[in-house]
């Protein structure tokens, strides 16, 4: 009875582990583990753009040296540092006095070719009247002479030559009417040159802006092309930026785009026409709006 009891327990465990084998050879099957894909429209969201990074420097874009165009001292000087300024206001001062004198002297020589002329053309019209006085005396002798035989050989040549001398005579006063109407051209001439000399020794200022450093001061010798004051139109600035030479062709004027840290853009609006040939670098140029953090000098990353 034990014996049965046995072999039916064997038995019940051998179809136990087969059942259990048919179970651990359906979960070794392969699955799909590729993860899924979904196919959708592309949508563009940035644009691809390629650019460097570069720092340039603030400036004004107009920006002048206001030289004295005589040489002399300094008379006067009629503003400062920091002062706004508008166009053709006068800044300096030049040697007036000097300058006034020879004005004075130029147009008395003036009045003197003018004189001159004068004189030369009373002396023409006497000189016409005796020319014209020896040329009928000139004629009648020589009637006389061929004709009438009433007067000598020798009176008749003496009034032929008085009528060459004078006509001689004339032909210098004329030159001397010409001469002096040139004279009067020149000091025409050296009065203009003066009185330019005494408008260029006032310095004044070429556009408006501030004044932003004073070179010399009253008392001051200055020589033609002295600097006297330094001055910017803070209405507009631009900034400058020094590129690769591997860059340059990368730049367009009107078309390359700068933009700074703050987010702002601006087009580049000048490129250098050459490379330097030490730094190997270009320069470009971009025109910014004038703001109160902005001054000339200060660096701007972009």
């Amino acid at each position: 009875m034990q014996t049965k009891f046995i072999f039916l327990s064997a038995g019940l465990a051998m179809l136990a582990m087969a059942e259990g084998c048919k179970k651990e050879g359906r979960q070794a099957e392969p699955m799909d583990v590729r993860p899924l894909v979904r196919v959708g429209k592309l949508i563009p969201a940035y644009a691809f753009t390629e650019g460097v990074k570069v720092q340039g420097t603030v400036r004004t874009k107009f920006s002048a040296a206001v030289s004295s165009r005589v040489a002399g001292a300094i008379d006067a000087v009629m503003a400062d540092e920091g002062d706004q300024v508008k166009i053709g206001q006068p800044l300096f001062q030049v040697d007036k006095d000097t300058l006034e004198n020879r004005v004075r002297l130029a147009q008395e020589d003036l009045n003197v070719a003018k004189a001159a002329l004068k004189e030369a053309e009373a002396a023409l019209l006497e000189t016409d009247a005796s020319y014209a006085k020896a040329e009928v005396d000139a004629g009648r002798m020589k009637k006389l002479y061929e004709e009438a035989k009433a007067v000598t050989k020798d009176t008749w040549e003496k009034a032929d030559l008085q009528f060459k001398l004078v006509g001689a005579t004339r032909e210098r006063v004329r030159a001397a009417v010409e001469s002096a109407k040139v004279r009067i051209v020149q000091a025409e001439t050296t009065l203009l040159v003066v009185r330019k000399n005494l408008s260029d020794s006032l310095g004044v200022a070429p556009f408006d802006g501030v004044i932003t450093r004073k070179l010399l001061d009253k008392g001051d010798f200055a020589n033609v092309g002295n600097p006297v004051f330094e001055m910017d139109d803070p209405r507009v600035y631009e900034v400058c930026f020094s590129m690769n030479a591997a860059d340059y062709e990368r730049v367009g004027v009107g078309q390359t785009r700068v933009r700074f840290a703050n987010g702002k853009e601006a087009v580049v609006t000048y490129k250098s026409p050459s490379v330097n040939p030490v730094t190997r670098t270009f320069e470009i140029r971009v025109a910014v709006e004038r703001m109160p953090d902005l001054a000339s000098g200060m660096l701007r990353d972009a």
